[in-house]
């Protein structure tokens, strides 16, 4: 299902800690806008923003809630900060450049697992966005930690969903840092209906209750059983179909037990190529073991060979 990204350390030279690479970077940004827009920033709110900015890299996101820092930053500052991420100075074109290259390194939105499709951006790469939106905490606006890849399908949904308030749960998963998902098991269920109507869910398996919130909810604000279901029935089942109907346009015999050697075979083939919670492995799973859908699909396949579709 969920794929987790690589983390995207800030380049440093010399050894220096990360941290404070990105520190040190991020307040040199932010003092030359202050420069340029004529924004006066006393020191002593320099010095606060720093502490601000440290709390969240130093494992704000690692918690499951979002422990916000008690700094309040000042109403002027805000709209500075928050205006980092689209200013074209060369130093922050450089910065939001590399972010965006680090994802070409990536071939699955991390929020959803679908494989990224080149035709519908820019480019070849995934859009990079904020995980926390900068609406809420401007002081996070160039944080690596907080621009993460994603589609433009997750992403138009977590825009429309509100932001998690401070020490609430997280409301979506972070690419980075939470690997309890790779404890939540992905499970399809087919019921009995003609057509059989396919879904997904998540299986707790061993982690906290609060991890599964955040799973579920993740799982559910993104739409993910509506989507998977769509991709099994757009690219999965058609090529299913197409072969067995092969079987037909050649002369050959096609039983239930034809049928279900032909899922377990894909189920095979997907398992070789895919992780055991990729949602076509759980799609393929269940059906290959139900023996209503391939008595479903027989009927459907020889329908449509008799009728010429």
């Amino acid at each position: 299902m969920i794929v987790l990204a690589a983390f995207f350390p800030t380049q440093s030279s010399g050894g220096e800690d990360p941290i404070e690479s990105e520190l040190r970077h991020y307040i040199a940004v932010a003092r030359a806008k202050a420069h340029r827009s004529k924004t006066l920033v006393i020191t002593e709110d320099w010095w606060r923003l720093e502490g601000c900015v440290r709390h969240y890299l130093d494992g704000a996101f690692r918690g499951l809630r979002v422990q916000e820092s008690s700094w309040k930053t000042p109403r002027k500052l805000r709209k500075m900060l928050y205006g980092l991420w689209d200013i074209e100075d060369k130093q922050t074109r450089d910065w939001r450049e590399l972010l965006r290259n680090h994802c070409e390194t990536i071939d699955d939105c991390p929020s959803c697992g679908f494989l990224r499709d080149p035709g519908l951006n820019d480019a070849i790469r995934l859009p990079v966005d904020h995980y926390l939106p900068r609406s809420h905490w401007p002081e996070l606006s160039i944080v690596a930690t907080n621009l993460v890849p994603i589609c433009d399908t997750c992403n138009s949904r977590l825009k429309f969903s509100d932001a998690p308030k401070g020490g609430a749960l997280r409301m979506y998963l972070h690419p980075y840092f939470d690997r309890f998902i790779e404890r939540v098991a992905l499970r399809a269920r087919v019921d009995d209906g003609r057509p059989p109507l396919l879904s997904f869910h998540l299986e707790q398996g061993d982690v906290t209750d609060e991890e599964f919130n955040v799973a579920n909810s993740h799982f559910r604000l993104l739409h993910l059983s509506e989507r998977y279901v769509r991709r099994f029935a757009q690219d999965t089942l058609p090529s299913i179909r197409a072969t067995l109907r092969l079987v037909l346009i050649d002369g050959g015999v096609l039983d239930a037990a034809s049928v279900t050697a032909e899922l377990a075979s894909r189920l095979r083939s997907a398992r070789l190529a895919r992780p055991e919670r990729h949602w076509e492995v759980a799609a393929l799973s269940h059906v290959a073991a139900s023996s209503a859908y391939a008595r479903w699909l027989l009927d459907d396949v020889e329908a449509a060979h008799a009728s010429g579709r």
